[in-house]
């Protein structure tokens, strides 16, 4: 009888410690998404400027980062952990024209970053820099734009994509390996 008290006595210690032990690792887990939901739910707090879709222009040398008393940049000091070089799909159509035929002139641009951070895409070529606007990061790390090339104010020819996020005083650039071949 005393062998048997010991043998259950011993389970309920298992089940005890595996119990605690579960609690504790769901707590972690727990913890970490509502710091990281606190986090990237900060980025529509007041006070922050979120800029607006209208492209920002810049002539000159293609290394001028763009800006306007319009169109300021927008970061969030919110943004947790290091900053994540954009990616995704930032154009469309790597071959539109300006007519819409028979290429459309509408284009969808997407940049994935740090939730929180800002994006912007710009256009470059022959000294010239045009641009999509800032915008901040979701809380999925996403920045959506749909846009004409007549509202960016591209020409016919053969401007360099480049996606810039920043955030907490960090930038990162990536260059997208196609250029964008605006047809008349």
């Amino acid at each position: 009888m005393k062998k048997h008290k010991k043998i259950i006595l011993s389970v309920v210690i298992v089940a005890l410690i595996v119990a605690a032990s579960l609690a504790w690792i769901n707590y972690g887990h727990t913890t970490s998404k509502n710091q990281a939901l606190t986090a990237t739910n900060t980025a529509g707090v007041t006070g922050t400027k979120v800029s607006t879709n209208q492209p920002t222009t810049t002539s000159g040398s293609s290394n001028t980062t763009p800006t306007t008393s319009s169109q300021p940049t927008t970061t969030n000091p919110s943004v947790v952990g290091d900053l994540l070089a954009p990616t995704g799909s930032f154009v469309s159509n790597h071959h539109p024209n300006l007519s819409g035929s028979p290429a459309p002139n509408q284009e969808q641009s997407v940049c994935i970053t740090t939730p929180g951070a800002a994006c912007n895409i710009e256009f470059a070529m022959n000294g010239v820099t045009k641009s999509l606007g800032s915008k901040l990061a979701d809380s999925g790390g996403n920045v959506y734009w749909t846009w004409t090339l007549q509202s960016v104010g591209l020409t016919q020819g053969n401007w360099q994509i480049t996606a810039k996020a920043s955030a907490n005083s960090q930038t990162k650039s990536t260059t997208d390996s196609l250029s964008l071949d605006v047809q008349p």
